[in-house]
Parts: structure tokens; sequence; C-alpha cells
């Protein structure tokens, strides 16, 4: 068990929110380095934006793994999002399938987006209408991703009804 100066993983949140960041990150990895799953996640988090440590996309894609591992959707659509933005896009459509086989509700939304669009799969609209489906009935979803959702959906329908 980590020694009484180190924050635990609820304190070291609270410690980045109120900008004590190097600590934060100190007592974060500390808990992840002893295989503490809530901290995986977050720990990527800090090496993928550099919070309190040097930026480190190597690092952060590692605890993301394990935090995907340990259950996080979060992590699988962190992962998802590095590999789109490095230009991956197949293997970011299989990270944002690892969250969606999680019940993620707005990795629903976001792999439907792929298939309405052909990034990194080929285009399916009648696949991403049942993933719209899906998110707009999980409880797992984002107000943002249920918007999102909605809107994907009522588009998929006006070009089904040549509108």
């Amino acid at each position: 068990m980590p020694t009484s100066s180190v924050l635990s993983v609820d304190q070291a949140l609270w410690a980045l929110e109120r900008g004590r960041n190097v600590e934060a990150f100190r007592s974060i990895r500390s808990w992840a380095l002893k295989g503490e799953a809530d901290a995986f996640h977050p720990l990527g988090y800090l090496y993928a934006t550099g919070t309190g440590t040097r930026r480190n996309q190597v690092a952060a894609l590692g605890w993301y793994r394990r935090g995907c591992r340990s259950g996080s959707s979060i992590s699988a659509l962190n992962i998802a999002l590095i590999y789109g933005r490095a230009g991956n896009r197949r293997l970011a459509f299989r990270w944002y399938l690892r969250a969606e086989d999680m019940r993620d509700g707005d990795a629903y939304v976001e792999v439907a987006s792929r298939l309405i669009s052909g990034r990194g799969v080929r285009k399916d609209a009648m696949r991403a209408r049942r993933y719209l489906k899906m998110a707009l009935r999980t409880r797992y979803i984002t107000q943002a991703g249920r918007q999102s959702a909605a809107m994907l959906l009522g588009g998929l329908l006006a070009s089904a009804r040549g509108v």
C-alpha cells in the first residue's frame, strides 16, 4: 500500500481540479503501478495530455489498454481517438467496437458515424441505423451522444425517404 503522503485516486482527481497536477500525477501513477484499476484510465489521460508530466502517447496507450482490460469503455474510446488522430482509421474503428462491446452508448454513436461515412470501415447504413437505435435506448450515454444519435438517425431516415 502506498505511503500516507500519496493521495488516494479520488483525492488525486480532486487535486487535479485544483491545479495540483504534479502531486496528482505522482499519486495516480503510484496507485497504477501497484495495480489499482481505478488509476489506469486517469494515468493514461495524464500522459496523453501532458498534465503533471511530459506528454507521452506511448505511455498513454499502454495505460489506456490496461484500463480497457479492466473494463473502462472510456479508455477504449480514448485509444480510438488517438489512432484516429494518427490517421489509422481502421484501428480506431476496432477500438470503437471494443467500447461498444462494453455497452457504451457514445461508442454506439461513434461506430454508427463511421458506418455512415465509411471512415475506417465499409459504409453500411442499415447497420448504422441499428447502432443509433441502440444508442437511443441505452442509459449509458451522455446527453451530447444522445443528441448526436438522434440527429444522425434523423438524417439516415430522411435520406432513405429521399428528402
